[in-house]
């Protein structure tokens, strides 16, 4: 049985990883903006998954073309960390 978004938000939020991915990573592929915030969040942080700027950026600009506020958020907080490391010289 699927779980809901709102379950795995709360898997989240109660910091379990693993569960919040597998509840949410179906419903993120089918375009459902908060899933898909929470993977990006779960990649950012490397937080079950291999942590990937790259892939959680995926995530959160797929989100943000949701409207998603927290997500688009997240894409300036990753647009900043990237050109902190690219700017270092």
């Amino acid at each position: 049985m699927m779980t809901t978004v709102a379950q795995g938000v709360a898997f989240y939020d109660d910091n379990k990883a693993k569960e919040a991915y597998e509840a949410l990573i179906e419903h993120a592929e089918n375009g459902e903006s908060e899933a898909q915030y929470i993977i990006g969040l779960l990649y950012f942080h490397g937080e079950h998954v291999e942590k990937s700027l790259e892939k959680a950026i995926v995530w959160f600009k797929e989100s943000a073309r949701r409207n998603n506020l927290d997500a688009m958020s997240m894409l300036m907080e990753c647009d900043s960390t990237t050109t902190r490391h690219t700017n270092r010289f």
